[in-house]
C-alpha cells in the first residue's frame, strides 16, 4: 500500500522545506511524510513501493546543487519510481530538474545551461522571468520572493496572485502528452506555470511557482523576532494576503490530481485539459515559518 510521501530535505543542498512539509500535512493528513537526504537516497537500492509521492522542493538562493548531490543515479531512481506508478511533485528548482534541459538565465548574470538524463519531461525549463526576477540576498532569505499573476484552468478558471521565487517557464516538447494546469497571466504568450504529465504508470507535476506559501498578518512574526521581521517578508505577506482563497484552491486541485492518480483514475491527459474543481478548506496557512525556494 502506497501511504508515504518522501520530501527531499538536505541542508547541504539548501533545500527549502519547512513550510512545504506543513502544507503537505494539511493536504495529506492520512499519509506519512518523511524527509530524505542525499545520503539516505543514495543508500536506497530503489524507492519503496510504499511511497506514493516524491517531492523535490525549491532551494534557498540560486546555486542549485541537486545535480551534484542527487546525481545521475539518484535521478534514475526517481525516474524509475515514477515510471512504476509513483508520483513526483517538483516546485521551482524541483520543476527545473524534472526537464531534460535547464536554461537558467538571470539578468546581468552568468547563464547556465544543463542537459539532463533520466528526467521524465522532454523539453526546456527556462527561467527566471526577468520582469519578476529578484536577486538573492544572504542577509534576507525572503529577498528573492515576489508574487506573480496566474490563470488557473478548470471548469471555472480564475486568476490569482501566487508566490514566485525565480522559477521556470515550462516548455515541454510538442510530442509530449501533458496538461497545463496554470499559466503565467501577464507573460507574453501566457506560457505554462504548472503542468501535469503521465510518465509510464506514474504522474509528474512540475510547478514554476511556490503556491505552498500563504499569508497571514505578520504581527506574530514581528513579535517572535522582536520587531526585526525582514521587510521583504512583510511586503510579500501583504501582497499574498488578498489571494489566499485562490492559493488554497490551487493547492487543493494539485492534491486532488494526485489522489486521482493514486486511485487509478487519472485517464488520458491533453494539452488543453482541465483540472478538477475542489471545495475550499477553512484552514488558513502561514508564510511566517517558511523558507523560500
Amino acid at each position: 500500500m502506497r501511504n508515504t510521501i518522501l520530501v527531499y530535505s538536505d541542508q547541504g543542498s539548501f533545500t527549502s522545506t519547512s513550510y512545504l512539509e506543513g502544507e503537505l500535512s494539511r493536504l495529506f493528513s492520512d499519509m506519512l511524510i518523511k524527509p530524505i537526504n542525499r545520503t539516505q537516497l543514495a543508500a536506497l537500492p530503489e524507492i519503496s513501493e510504499a511511497t506514493s509521492l516524491f517531492v523535490l522542493p525549491g532551494i534557498v538562493g540560486e546555486e542549485c546543487l541537486y545535480q551534484d548531490h542527487i546525481g545521475n543515479e539518484g535521478f534514475r531512481k526517481i525516474k524509475d519510481f515514477i515510471e512504476n506508478g509513483g508520483a513526483y511533485l517538483g516546485f521551482c528548482a524541483g520543476a527545473y530538474h524534472a526537464f531534460s534541459t535547464i536554461s537558467y538565465e538571470p539578468p546581468e548574470a552568468q547563464k547556465k545551461l544543463r542537459l539532463n538524463t533520466d528526467r521524465p519531461i522532454r523539453g526546456v525549463a527556462k527561467g527566471p522571468i526577468h520582469s519578476h526576477y529578484r536577486p538573492c540576498n544572504d542577509d534576507n532569505v525572503f529577498a528573492d520572493c515576489t508574487t506573480i499573476r496566474v490563470t488557473v484552468g478548470g471548469d471555472k478558471p480564475y486568476e490569482t496572485n501566487i508566490c514566485y521565487g525565480n522559477g521556470p517557464v515550462l516548455f515541454p516538447h510538442d510530442e509530449e502528452d501533458y496538461e497545463t494546469l496554470v499559466r503565467y497571466r501577464d507573460i507574453e504568450g501566457q506560457p505554462p506555470a504548472i503542468i501535469v504529465k503521465p510518465f509510464g504508470r506514474g504522474l509528474v507535476i512540475a510547478s514554476g511557482l511556490v503556491p505552498q506559501y500563504g499569508a497571514e498578518p505578520v504581527i506574530a512574526e514581528k513579535m517572535r523576532l522582536n520587531g526585526q521581521c525582514p521587510r521583504s517578508l512583510v511586503t510579500l505577506a501583504t501582497e499574498l494576503a488578498p489571494h489566499e482563497e485562490g492559493r488554497l484552491e490551487l493547492m487543493d486541485r494539485l492534491a486532488a490530481r494526485l489522489r486521482s492518480h493514486w486511485q487509478g483514475a487519472t485517464g488520458q491527459l491533453h494539452h488543453t485539459g482541465t483540472a478538477p474543481e475542489q471545495m475550499l478548506p477553512e484552514q488558513q496557512s502561514s508564510l511566517l515559518e517558511a523558507r523560500h525556494g
